[in-house]
């Protein structure tokens, strides 16, 4: 199975990530890709992550994923305690919310 990833630049903060699997049955699936967003909550899987593209490949390969939440090592409020960069996958897309300390994104 070969995979290419694709990311463009646009103005802002926004990004839009197209992770193409190549499979005569599945079609491509997109993560649009906003920085300083959260999605909270509706998250089904949560792991460690080095890298913000490590957990789009993730949310891609997954069809249950419908949108992910990445945060940076100890970005988060001392309360939220990631030692570790943290990707969260989510089922649903949760409403957004300001969080310049994270980058979120929803599958289409």
């Amino acid at each position: 199975m070969k995979s290419t990833l694709v990311v463009a630049k646009f103005l802002g903060t926004f990004l839009v990530i197209a992770l193409g699997v190549a499979s005569a049955a599945k079609a491509e699936k997109q993560i649009s890709i906003e920085t300083g967003t959260d999605l909270p909550g509706k998250d089904y899987r949560s792991f460690a992550a080095n890298t913000l593209e490590e957990c789009i490949r993730a949310c891609v390969k997954e069809n249950k994923c419908k949108a992910l939440t990445y945060a940076k090592k100890n970005s988060l409020p001392p309360d939220f305690n990631n030692p570790d960069p943290v990707c969260r996958l989510k089922s649903a897309v949760p409403k957004k919310a300001l969080n310049k300390r994270v980058t979120s994104g929803i599958a289409y």
